[in-house]
């Protein structure tokens, strides 16, 4: 599935927003795409009127549109919807519709701590923390009666790398002792003291560690994958650019500078407007 795709029927002047992907999809190619791609994030709340009149009206494809209405009011089987989107599909050949029918059925069946658990790691993949945080939060809130002590390792583990990723090193460090607490993983340890050195002063980080709250080898270990990724983001493309706009910190490249760092901050300002709503 890799490689550039040819859209060949209409693309939409308004593009159907997938808001818990945060996808603007703009062709029918795409959005067969994307549903191929985000399986666990295909359901029917992304079934809307919306959704089918952006299909009859911007696509231009009032038989898919009219099928998908007709599907969702008598409450056909998802698997078969997505079969029916993808019926036209110009690059997805018969065996790999039925791979992806086989794969939706598997998820469909799997126990709702496991649906959400993988869902939340495909929205931390696509950079939607807070929606990521919201799935693992739910899964701890309901404790379903399927899961056992190493799964909720992964859970609390992968809740506590998604707050990090918004800076909420805290958090992270609180989560990440709750995985260490049900799975003695020596790497969710390092991730532990990773968080209280990137979330505290220097001065009560080195008191916790003299405390013995995490070991001198663990945090020596810290040290050292810190600066590898020091050095690792220093030889970034994106990195270099931007210490060379730094290096000439004139006014005339105050332009050049916002437009590097403007995608950065708007991915950051996404994720804490969603922090906002309802992540506790």
């Amino acid at each position: 599935m890799g490689g550039i795709w040819l859209c060949h029927g209409k693309t939409a002047a308004v593009p159907y927003y997938v808001e818990q992907a945060d996808v603007r999809l703009y062709s029918y190619e795409e959005l067969c795409y994307f549903i191929y791609h985000n399986l666990y994030l295909f359901g029917r709340e992304m079934l809307t009127e919306s959704f089918v009149r952006w299909l009859e009206r911007d696509l231009e494809l009032p038989g898919l549109a009219g099928d998908i209405r007709e599907m969702v009011r008598q409450n056909t089987e998802l698997v078969h919807i997505m079969e029916r989107i993808f019926e036209d599909a110009p690059y997805l050949n018969a065996q790999e519709v039925q791979k992806a029918a086989k794969m939706l059925r598997t998820i469909l069946n799997e126990p709702e701590s496991v649906k959400r658990k993988k869902r939340g790691d495909r929205y931390v993949e696509l950079h939607r923390y807070e929606a990521g945080i919201r799935e693992y939060r739910q899964i701890l809130k309901e404790e379903g009666a399927e899961a056992y002590d190493g799964f909720y390792a992964q859970v609390y583990h992968n809740l506590g790398a998604a707050c990090a990723r918004m800076f909420r090193f805290k958090e992270a460090s609180e989560y990440y002792m709750q995985s260490y607490r049900l799975k003695k993983d020596p790497e969710v340890m390092l991730a532990f003291t990773a968080a209280l050195r990137l979330g505290l002063p220097a001065e009560l980080y080195a008191g916790l560690i003299q405390r013995g709250q995490a070991t001198k080898q663990q945090a020596d270990e810290v040290e050292k994958r810190l600066q590898e990724l020091r050095e690792l983001n220093r030889s970034g493309a994106e990195a270099q650019e931007l210490e060379r706009v730094l290096a000439r910190a004139g006014e005339d490249e105050r332009g050049e500078l916002l437009a590097i760092t403007g995608d950065w901050k708007r991915e950051f300002r996404k994720n804490i407007q969603g922090a906002c709503v309802g992540s506790r």
